[in-house]
Parts: C-alpha cells; structure tokens; sequence
C-alpha cells in the first residue's frame, strides 16, 4: 500500500506534470510516461519528505522530458541507420548489464551517499540542487558523490561492455 504522503504528491501533481510535459514534448503518451516515471523514481527512492518537492518534481520532470527526447534521436538514428533487431538486443543486453552494476554498486553506499548519488545520476540534479534538496553543503555534496564513485567504480570493472 502506497503511503498517504506519496498519495497526496501524486494526487496533488499528477495532472499539471502532464501537462507540462505535454507542452514540452507535444505527445500525451510520452507526457504521460515520463510523468510516470517521476513518480516511479519518487517512490523508489522513498523520499516524500523533500523540503521543496514542486520544484524537485519539475526537474525531475523536465529531466525526463529530455530522457525522451534523447531516446527518440537514438531510436530515430538506429531506425535511418538500419539497425537490426539483434543489434537492439545487444543493446538491451549491455543497458541490463549496467543496471545489474549499478545494483549492486548502489548496495555498497551509505543512505545519505545513495540519496545524493541518485539525485546526481539518476533524476540529473545538479550539485547546489542536491545541496538544498539534502541540508548539505556543496562541498559536502561533491565529497560524497567522488567517494561514492570510488567505491563503486569496482562493481562496473567485472562486467565487460
């Protein structure tokens, strides 16, 4: 069961997310999806205690309005390249592999680190945003995502691309 906070966000949210998304990427099924999976990102880091949760839900919603955007060019260019559909299996092949390192790398990070490294690299925040977003310095910030790179950075060597 979803939690009531959750609830409220999404209920609260849900509808001017579309629409801004639809603005941007002129596509209901896309503003849909990608609105989607702001809230899916939102619920799987479990934060519903954001400080600003408008704002972090507009970045992570224009975010993922580039997301589709950059999967359309890619899509568009494999398409007027003749890409096979073996080639789009491997492709999907090495984008699981990834998610299983970054899986298991993510297990070796600390709560906090983890937040601040799925702000950066996850939802494309930017250092002051994730600063604001989590009560710390920038400073603090930066430390943090260079030691959580450290320590996962093995993680990703034993898979080969």
């Amino acid at each position: 069961m979803l939690n009531s906070k959750f609830e409220q966000i999404y209920n609260e949210y849900y509808s001017q997310l579309v629409f801004f998304c639809y603005k941007v990427l002129g596509n209901k099924m896309d503003a849909e999806d990608a609105v989607g999976n702001v809230f899916y990102n939102l619920l799987k880091i479990g934060k519903t205690d954001i400080e600003k949760i408008r704002g972090y839900l507009y970045i992570s919603a224009i975010n993922e309005c580039r997301n589709v955007i950059r999967r359309k060019k890619t899509q568009d260019k494999a398409y007027s390249k003749g890409i096979d559909a073996d080639e789009v299996d491997y492709i999907k092949l090495k984008s699981a592999l990834i998610d299983a390192a970054f899986k298991q790398a993510n297990l070796k990070l600390q709560p906090k680190a983890k937040d601040i490294f799925l702000l950066k690299y996850i939802h494309g925040l930017s250092s002051k945003e994730i600063s604001v977003a989590v009560n710390r310095s920038i400073s603090t910030v930066r430390n943090t995502l260079s030691q959580s790179l450290q320590k996962i950075r093995p993680a990703f060597n034993q898979y080969e691309y």
